[in-house]
């Protein structure tokens, strides 16, 4: 029998899709846990927390210790590790024989090869290798034209060990931003792209053909942050899909990567990859990309329709009340209709995470007050 193990904490958009999937398919999943705030608590996924951890830092003893009471608690079952965070993933890999040996089924690539996909330098740098095409290196940014994009290196700065984030820079000011919050070292720069952002979502088995399916991206938070509103659709390019597929089976990759790509016209720019679940992971279910892939035989992939399609509505809510502007791909108006057609199939608004919907909205309103007496302030002080 198989169990699979989740821990909470990170990407929660994607641990409650899975965990929905399996409540919904009687598969057997534990929840390991963060000891402060942890969304999955509010969902009613909650009664599978098997245990917390004891530190909301990423301690290996800890979470060892915890995969040796879930493998003494359950004896007679496999013990499948679910990919849904990439600092998690790190950790499991740095010690793997540790977490195979208290029973915990890894079923990741190889630590160099993962490091390899998922650090965006080296990704750009091997698939560059492989005839695909990548934004231009900008070798130096005190002097490149703008718009460009400031990218990590790899997921977590080397300085701090914060997980750090692309940045769009548009203006002088946007750079100057840049340098005084981040370390530029942990940062390389390319070209920006523009034009339509789409994801290939992937899953490769140990034997025979990957599955794939494809996600149209409408909505993005400010920062090439989360996906807000996107849909399912047709191969945005197959002779780039060859490519992809071939280079990553080269490569002798297995397990569940999404890569994004952008669509100008004829061209098809990659951007990057991430060899775990992704947060807009619910639509990929929809298309056939389920969890239980790790264990089962290959089902068949889904087509494609309108009615298919992905919504973070409080994402959107939250960025505006940041005073964020969203990226856009396409036209307004038909994004528009297209997220009040999906309102009710927001990741949040089932009655299995009601709470976490409820809480964003707090946070949405706590955003607005916020704005109005800052403004507020401004005026009077002027005056």
């Amino acid at each position: 029998m198989d169990r699979f193990v989740i821990f909470s904490g990170a990407n929660e958009r994607a641990i409650i899709a899975a965990c929905r999937y399996f409540t919904r398919h009687k598969q057997m999943f534990s929840i390991i846990a963060r000891p402060d705030a942890d969304k999955i608590k509010l969902t009613s996924f909650k009664k599978n927390i098997a245990c917390t951890r004891s530190c909301a830092t990423l301690d290996v003893s800890d979470l060892l210790r915890h995969i040796a009471v879930l493998k003494h608690c359950y004896p007679g079952e496999r013990l499948i590790y679910l990919p849904t965070a990439e600092s998690i993933n790190r950790i499991l890999l740095a010690y793997r024989k540790q977490f195979e040996q208290a029973g915990l089924d890894v079923g990741l690539v190889d630590e160099a090869l993962y490091m390899l996909i998922s650090d965006k330098f080296s990704f750009q740098a091997c698939a560059a290798s492989n005839g695909i095409a990548t934004p231009g290196i900008i070798a130096d940014p005190n002097n490149a034209s703008f718009p460009f994009v400031a990218k990590p290196k790899q997921e977590f700065s080397s300085v701090h060990g914060n997980k750090i984030y692309p940045y769009l820079i548009f203006t002088p000011q946007d750079y100057n931003r840049f340098i005084v919050s981040e370390v530029k070292d942990d940062f390389f720069f390319q070209q920006y792209i523009s034009g339509q952002s789409f994801y290939y979502l992937m899953f490769f088995p140990d034997n025979g053909q990957p599955v794939v399916a494809y996600q149209k991206n409408l909505l993005q938070q400010s920062g090439g942050k989360s996906i807000i509103y996107a849909e399912a659709c047709g191969c945005p390019d197959k002779k780039f899909e060859i490519k992809l597929i071939n280079m990553l089976e080269t490569l002798k990759f297995r397990g569940f990567i999404m890569v994004e790509v952008i669509k100008n016209n004829d061209s098809t720019v990659i951007i990057e990859a991430n060899p775990r679940l992704w947060g807009p992971y619910e639509l990929a279910i929809k298309q056939g990309l389920t969890p239980d892939l790790l264990i089962t035989d290959r089902p068949s992939i889904k087509e494609a329709s309108i009615r298919k399609g992905y919504l973070w509505l409080n994402g959107l809510l939250l960025t505006l009340t940041k005073a964020e502007k969203p990226k856009c791909y396409g036209i307004k108006f038909l994004i528009l209709w297209g997220i009040f057609k999906n309102t009710f199939n927001d990741i949040h608004f089932h009655f299995d995470s009601l709470a976490v919907y409820r809480t964003e909205l707090k946070q949405v309103f706590t955003n607005i007050v916020q704005l109005i007496t800052g403004w507020c302030r401004h005026v009077f002080t002027k005056k």
